[in-house]
Protein backbone atom coordinates (compact mmCIF):
# COMPACT_ATOMS: atom_id res chain seq x y z
CA UNK A 1 0.00 0.00 0.00
CA UNK A 2 1.47 3.40 -0.94
CA UNK A 3 2.14 5.98 1.28
CA UNK A 4 0.21 9.60 1.38
CA UNK A 5 2.05 12.28 2.14
CA UNK A 6 1.19 16.35 1.74
CA UNK A 7 3.88 19.03 1.92
CA UNK A 8 2.77 22.10 3.54
CA UNK A 9 3.80 25.57 3.01
CA UNK A 10 2.85 29.05 3.78
CA UNK A 11 3.76 30.52 0.65
CA UNK A 12 4.21 29.81 -2.94
CA UNK A 13 7.18 32.11 -3.74
CA UNK A 14 10.86 30.82 -4.80
CA UNK A 15 12.51 30.97 -1.23
CA UNK A 16 14.78 28.97 0.99
CA UNK A 17 11.55 26.68 2.17
CA UNK A 18 9.86 26.49 -1.02
CA UNK A 19 13.13 25.43 -2.46
CA UNK A 20 13.31 22.34 -0.20
CA UNK A 21 9.94 21.44 -1.21
CA UNK A 22 10.58 21.45 -4.24
CA UNK A 23 13.83 19.44 -3.94
CA UNK A 24 11.80 16.76 -1.60
CA UNK A 25 9.02 16.43 -4.07
CA UNK A 26 11.31 16.17 -7.20
CA UNK A 27 13.75 13.13 -5.39
CA UNK A 28 10.13 11.46 -4.84
CA UNK A 29 9.09 11.48 -8.42
CA UNK A 30 12.53 10.69 -9.70
CA UNK A 31 12.53 7.30 -7.21
CA UNK A 32 10.70 4.94 -8.45
CA UNK A 33 10.49 2.45 -5.79
CA UNK A 34 9.58 5.12 -2.59
CA UNK A 35 6.28 4.05 -2.47
CA UNK A 36 5.30 7.19 -1.66
CA UNK A 37 2.78 9.45 -3.43
CA UNK A 38 3.22 13.33 -2.35
CA UNK A 39 1.34 16.29 -2.62
CA UNK A 40 1.52 20.40 -1.51
CA UNK A 41 -0.40 22.77 -0.19
CA UNK A 42 -0.16 26.09 -0.22
CA UNK A 43 -0.92 30.05 -1.10
CA UNK A 44 -1.27 30.11 -4.99
CA UNK A 45 0.38 33.35 -5.73
CA UNK A 46 4.14 32.29 -6.31
CA UNK A 47 6.43 30.89 -8.58
CA UNK A 48 6.31 27.20 -6.72
CA UNK A 49 2.90 26.23 -8.08
CA UNK A 50 3.45 25.64 -11.81
CA UNK A 51 7.12 24.21 -10.33
CA UNK A 52 5.36 21.73 -8.34
CA UNK A 53 2.86 21.13 -10.92
CA UNK A 54 5.58 20.61 -13.79
CA UNK A 55 7.11 17.33 -11.21
CA UNK A 56 3.46 16.04 -12.07
CA UNK A 57 2.59 16.48 -8.29
CA UNK A 58 -1.04 17.70 -7.39
CA UNK A 59 -1.20 20.88 -6.23
CA UNK A 60 -4.01 22.27 -3.70
CA UNK A 61 -4.61 25.82 -3.17
CA UNK A 62 -5.33 27.15 0.45
CA UNK A 63 -6.47 30.76 -0.65
CA UNK A 64 -6.39 32.41 3.41
CA UNK A 65 -2.72 31.05 3.62
CA UNK A 66 -1.30 34.57 4.95
CA UNK A 67 2.37 35.11 6.24
CA UNK A 68 1.04 37.90 8.43
CA UNK A 69 -0.77 36.88 11.59
CA UNK A 70 -4.72 37.82 10.57
CA UNK A 71 -6.81 35.84 12.69
CA UNK A 72 -9.89 35.75 10.46
CA UNK A 73 -7.66 34.58 7.06
CA UNK A 74 -5.68 32.04 9.93
CA UNK A 75 -9.45 31.00 11.02
CA UNK A 76 -10.30 30.10 7.43
CA UNK A 77 -6.92 28.55 6.38
CA UNK A 78 -7.22 26.14 8.96
CA UNK A 79 -10.82 25.34 7.93
CA UNK A 80 -9.79 24.70 4.29
CA UNK A 81 -6.74 22.70 5.44
CA UNK A 82 -8.68 20.47 8.21
CA UNK A 83 -11.36 19.75 5.33
CA UNK A 84 -8.51 19.22 3.00
CA UNK A 85 -7.19 16.30 5.81
CA UNK A 86 -10.62 14.81 5.97
CA UNK A 87 -10.91 14.34 2.64
CA UNK A 88 -8.19 12.99 1.79
CA UNK A 89 -6.49 10.69 4.40
CA UNK A 90 -2.97 11.47 4.31
CA UNK A 91 -0.65 8.92 6.25
CA UNK A 92 1.85 11.79 6.88
CA UNK A 93 1.35 15.77 7.11
CA UNK A 94 5.07 17.40 6.72
CA UNK A 95 5.02 21.18 7.37
CA UNK A 96 7.07 23.92 6.73
CA UNK A 97 7.36 27.35 7.87
CA UNK A 98 6.22 28.66 11.09
CA UNK A 99 2.26 29.59 9.99
CA UNK A 100 1.68 26.14 8.26
CA UNK A 101 3.18 24.56 11.39
CA UNK A 102 1.02 25.71 13.27
CA UNK A 103 -2.47 25.62 11.71
CA UNK A 104 -1.09 22.33 9.86
CA UNK A 105 -0.49 20.63 13.10
CA UNK A 106 -3.98 21.47 14.50
CA UNK A 107 -5.50 20.29 11.92
CA UNK A 108 -3.17 17.01 11.76
CA UNK A 109 -4.81 16.20 15.08
CA UNK A 110 -7.82 17.53 14.94
CA UNK A 111 -8.34 14.91 11.61
CA UNK A 112 -6.29 11.91 13.58
CA UNK A 113 -3.46 12.22 11.26
CA UNK A 114 -0.61 10.56 13.72
CA UNK A 115 3.06 11.47 11.56
CA UNK A 116 3.17 14.69 11.31
CA UNK A 117 6.60 16.15 10.79
CA UNK A 118 7.58 19.88 10.86
CA UNK A 119 10.93 21.45 9.56
CA UNK A 120 12.26 24.33 11.25
CA UNK A 121 13.93 26.73 8.63
CA UNK A 122 15.20 28.85 11.46
CA UNK A 123 13.21 30.39 14.54
CA UNK A 124 12.14 33.54 13.30
CA UNK A 125 8.10 33.41 14.73
CA UNK A 126 10.21 33.32 18.04
CA UNK A 127 13.67 35.92 17.66
CA UNK A 128 11.90 38.69 15.80
CA UNK A 129 10.44 39.18 19.30
CA UNK A 130 11.28 40.17 22.87
CA UNK A 131 10.11 39.85 26.18
CA UNK A 132 6.88 39.22 26.68
CA UNK A 133 5.74 38.39 23.00
CA UNK A 134 8.89 35.77 22.80
CA UNK A 135 7.87 33.91 26.32
CA UNK A 136 4.58 33.64 24.04
CA UNK A 137 5.84 32.60 20.86
CA UNK A 138 8.16 30.31 22.78
CA UNK A 139 4.99 28.69 24.77
CA UNK A 140 3.28 28.33 21.64
CA UNK A 141 5.83 26.19 20.14
CA UNK A 142 6.37 23.98 23.09
CA UNK A 143 2.74 22.85 23.44
CA UNK A 144 2.53 22.22 19.22
CA UNK A 145 6.15 20.53 19.51
CA UNK A 146 3.60 17.84 21.35
CA UNK A 147 1.23 17.44 18.58
CA UNK A 148 4.63 16.44 16.44
CA UNK A 149 6.47 12.98 15.31
CA UNK A 150 9.63 14.45 14.08
CA UNK A 151 10.98 18.04 14.51
CA UNK A 152 13.74 18.20 11.64
CA UNK A 153 16.37 20.93 12.02
CA UNK A 154 17.82 22.26 9.03
CA UNK A 155 21.36 22.59 11.09
CA UNK A 156 22.94 21.80 14.56
CA UNK A 157 22.11 25.85 15.51
CA UNK A 158 18.94 25.59 15.24
CA UNK A 159 18.32 21.97 17.35
CA UNK A 160 20.50 23.74 20.02
CA UNK A 161 18.14 26.67 20.63
CA UNK A 162 15.24 23.85 20.77
CA UNK A 163 17.16 22.35 23.48
CA UNK A 164 17.91 25.67 25.24
CA UNK A 165 14.31 26.31 25.47
CA UNK A 166 12.71 22.77 25.79
CA UNK A 167 10.96 22.48 22.45
CA UNK A 168 9.92 19.15 21.83
CA UNK A 169 12.14 16.15 23.50
CA UNK A 170 15.28 15.04 22.15
CA UNK A 171 13.70 11.74 20.43
CA UNK A 172 11.72 14.01 18.54
CA UNK A 173 14.52 16.08 17.44
CA UNK A 174 16.42 15.33 13.83
CA UNK A 175 19.23 17.12 12.05
CA UNK A 176 18.67 16.80 8.23
CA UNK A 177 20.62 19.65 6.35
CA UNK A 178 19.41 21.45 3.68
CA UNK A 179 21.03 20.22 0.01
CA UNK A 180 20.90 21.39 -3.41
CA UNK A 181 22.33 20.08 -6.82
CA UNK A 182 23.49 23.76 -8.42
CA UNK A 183 24.97 23.23 -11.47
CA UNK A 184 28.15 25.69 -12.88
CA UNK A 185 26.82 28.94 -14.37
CA UNK A 186 29.04 30.88 -17.17
CA UNK A 187 29.54 34.29 -16.31
CA UNK A 188 28.36 37.62 -17.74
CA UNK A 189 24.64 37.78 -17.39
CA UNK A 190 24.49 39.97 -14.41
CA UNK A 191 27.51 42.09 -15.73
CA UNK A 192 25.62 42.69 -19.08
CA UNK A 193 22.42 43.31 -17.10
CA UNK A 194 23.83 46.25 -14.90
CA UNK A 195 26.52 47.58 -17.67
CA UNK A 196 29.24 46.83 -15.44
CA UNK A 197 32.89 45.86 -16.82
CA UNK A 198 35.07 42.45 -15.45
CA UNK A 199 37.44 45.33 -13.54
CA UNK A 200 34.33 45.92 -11.19
CA UNK A 201 33.81 43.69 -8.32
CA UNK A 202 30.05 42.78 -7.40
CA UNK A 203 29.18 42.16 -3.82
CA UNK A 204 25.52 40.68 -3.44
CA UNK A 205 22.82 39.18 -2.28
CA UNK A 206 19.92 36.40 -3.59
CA UNK A 207 16.87 37.07 -0.87
CA UNK A 208 13.75 38.51 -0.08
CA UNK A 209 13.70 42.03 1.05
CA UNK A 210 12.38 41.02 4.50
CA UNK A 211 12.85 41.73 8.06
CA UNK A 212 15.03 38.72 9.17
CA UNK A 213 17.22 39.07 5.79
CA UNK A 214 18.03 43.10 6.91
CA UNK A 215 18.27 44.47 3.71
CA UNK A 216 19.09 47.94 5.46
CA UNK A 217 22.44 46.15 7.17
CA UNK A 218 23.13 45.25 3.56
CA UNK A 219 23.09 49.16 2.46
CA UNK A 220 24.90 50.52 5.31
CA UNK A 221 28.05 47.96 4.64
CA UNK A 222 27.64 49.11 0.96
CA UNK A 223 28.14 52.99 2.00
CA UNK A 224 31.03 52.21 4.33
CA UNK A 225 32.68 50.21 1.37
CA UNK A 226 32.03 52.27 -1.65
CA UNK A 227 33.21 55.15 0.15
CA UNK A 228 36.36 53.75 0.19
CA UNK A 229 36.41 51.67 -3.04
CA UNK A 230 35.83 53.02 -6.52
CA UNK A 231 35.33 49.70 -8.77
CA UNK A 232 32.66 48.02 -6.37
CA UNK A 233 29.28 47.52 -6.58
CA UNK A 234 26.49 46.27 -4.62
CA UNK A 235 23.55 44.25 -5.91
CA UNK A 236 20.80 42.62 -4.01
CA UNK A 237 18.56 40.19 -5.93
CA UNK A 238 14.93 39.69 -5.01
CA UNK A 239 11.65 41.38 -4.23
CA UNK A 240 10.06 42.19 -0.75
CA UNK A 241 8.11 44.46 1.60
CA UNK A 242 11.68 46.31 2.05
CA UNK A 243 12.81 46.84 -1.05
CA UNK A 244 11.42 50.37 -1.57
CA UNK A 245 12.59 51.56 1.97
CA UNK A 246 16.39 50.06 1.29
CA UNK A 247 15.90 51.83 -1.99
CA UNK A 248 14.98 55.29 -0.44
CA UNK A 249 18.18 54.88 2.34
CA UNK A 250 20.36 54.13 -0.58
CA UNK A 251 19.47 57.07 -2.63
CA UNK A 252 19.25 59.36 0.77
CA UNK A 253 23.19 57.91 1.35
CA UNK A 254 24.17 58.75 -2.30
CA UNK A 255 25.11 55.51 -3.34
CA UNK A 256 22.06 54.16 -5.55
CA UNK A 257 24.38 54.01 -8.54
CA UNK A 258 26.09 51.71 -7.06
CA UNK A 259 23.76 49.51 -4.91
CA UNK A 260 21.08 48.44 -7.25
CA UNK A 261 18.04 46.27 -6.10
CA UNK A 262 17.14 44.50 -9.32
CA UNK A 263 14.16 42.83 -8.84
CA UNK A 264 13.36 38.79 -8.25
CA UNK A 265 14.68 36.66 -11.14
CA UNK A 266 13.57 33.16 -10.78
CA UNK A 267 17.36 31.71 -11.25
CA UNK A 268 18.96 33.66 -9.24
CA UNK A 269 22.52 31.45 -8.54
CA UNK A 270 22.67 31.99 -12.58
CA UNK A 271 23.31 35.23 -11.98
CA UNK A 272 25.28 34.71 -8.94
CA UNK A 273 27.92 33.41 -11.02
CA UNK A 274 29.41 37.17 -11.44
CA UNK A 275 29.45 37.85 -7.47
CA UNK A 276 33.10 38.14 -6.36
CA UNK A 277 31.37 37.90 -2.92
CA UNK A 278 28.42 36.96 -1.56
CA UNK A 279 27.10 39.35 1.66
CA UNK A 280 24.17 37.97 3.95
CA UNK A 281 22.93 40.24 6.29
CA UNK A 282 20.88 38.05 8.07
CA UNK A 283 19.27 38.47 11.25
CA UNK A 284 18.14 35.19 11.26
CA UNK A 285 18.34 32.04 9.18
CA UNK A 286 17.84 28.04 9.01
CA UNK A 287 20.50 26.75 6.51
CA UNK A 288 20.46 29.10 3.82
CA UNK A 289 20.47 27.77 0.21
CA UNK A 290 21.81 31.18 -1.43
CA UNK A 291 25.22 29.98 0.84
CA UNK A 292 24.79 26.97 -1.13
CA UNK A 293 24.44 28.25 -4.55
CA UNK A 294 27.42 30.52 -3.33
CA UNK A 295 29.82 27.73 -2.11
CA UNK A 296 28.78 25.48 -5.01
CA UNK A 297 30.15 28.18 -7.60
CA UNK A 298 33.33 28.69 -5.31
CA UNK A 299 31.97 32.28 -4.36
CA UNK A 300 33.18 33.93 -0.84
CA UNK A 301 31.33 34.41 1.72
CA UNK A 302 30.69 37.30 4.07
CA UNK A 303 27.75 36.60 6.59
CA UNK A 304 26.60 37.77 10.28
CA UNK A 305 26.71 34.16 12.34
CA UNK A 306 23.46 33.21 12.17
CA UNK A 307 21.68 29.48 11.34
CA UNK A 308 23.72 26.93 9.79
CA UNK A 309 26.08 29.56 8.26
CA UNK A 310 29.30 28.17 9.84
CA UNK A 311 28.67 24.51 9.27
CA UNK A 312 29.27 24.74 5.52
CA UNK A 313 31.81 27.39 4.96
CA UNK A 314 35.15 27.04 5.14
CA UNK A 315 36.78 29.90 5.50
CA UNK A 316 34.49 30.88 8.71
CA UNK A 317 36.41 33.67 9.67
CA UNK A 318 34.39 35.79 7.44
CA UNK A 319 31.46 34.92 9.67
CA UNK A 320 30.66 37.51 11.84
CA UNK A 321 28.85 37.96 15.08
CA UNK A 322 25.83 40.39 15.45
CA UNK A 323 26.46 42.96 17.48
CA UNK A 324 27.14 46.99 18.18
CA UNK A 325 30.32 46.48 15.95
CA UNK A 326 28.28 44.37 13.18
CA UNK A 327 28.36 47.07 10.07
CA UNK A 328 32.08 47.21 10.37
CA UNK A 329 32.69 44.00 10.74
CA UNK A 330 31.10 43.21 7.90
CA UNK A 331 32.50 45.78 5.49
CA UNK A 332 36.20 44.62 6.57
CA UNK A 333 35.06 41.08 5.90
CA UNK A 334 34.31 42.12 2.60
CA UNK A 335 37.37 43.88 1.60
CA UNK A 336 39.52 41.23 2.78
CA UNK A 337 37.44 38.45 0.78
CA UNK A 338 37.69 40.92 -2.60
CA UNK A 339 41.65 40.94 -1.66
CA UNK A 340 41.71 37.30 -1.26
CA UNK A 341 42.59 35.13 -4.16
CA UNK A 342 41.00 32.04 -2.50
CA UNK A 343 37.80 30.31 -3.53
CA UNK A 344 34.96 29.18 -0.88
CA UNK A 345 35.56 25.35 -0.89
CA UNK A 346 32.47 22.91 0.18
CA UNK A 347 33.16 21.25 2.95
CA UNK A 348 30.61 18.44 1.43
CA UNK A 349 28.69 17.38 -1.58
CA UNK A 350 25.96 19.40 -2.51
CA UNK A 351 23.65 17.07 -3.74
CA UNK A 352 20.42 16.72 -2.45
CA UNK A 353 19.95 12.60 -2.22
CA UNK A 354 21.12 12.46 1.25
CA UNK A 355 18.23 14.65 2.21
CA UNK A 356 15.71 13.15 0.28
CA UNK A 357 16.55 10.02 1.75
CA UNK A 358 16.40 11.04 5.34
CA UNK A 359 12.83 12.21 4.92
CA UNK A 360 11.81 9.49 2.96
CA UNK A 361 13.05 7.20 5.81
CA UNK A 362 11.22 9.12 8.40
CA UNK A 363 8.03 9.25 6.39
CA UNK A 364 8.22 5.39 6.55
CA UNK A 365 9.14 4.75 9.88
Amino acid sequence: MRLRVLQLITKSDWAGAQRIVYEICKGIKETADTGIDVEVAMNGEGPLVKKIEDLGVKVHIIRNFVREINPIKDLAAYIEIKELLKKNKYDVVHCHSSKAGILGRIAAKKTKIKKVIYTIHGWWGITQYKGFRRKVALSIEKHMSKMTHKLVFVCNKDKDFAMKYKIGRSTQHMVISNKITVPRYQTGKLRSILGVPETTKIVGNVARLSPPKNPIRFVEVSKRIVDTLKEVMFVWIGDGELKQKAEELSESLGINERTRFIGFHENGAELMADFDCLLMTSDDEGLPITVLEAVAQGIPVVSTDVGGVKEILSDRDLVMPIGETIISDLSKAVVRALNSESKEVPLYSLSSKDMIDAYVKIYKE
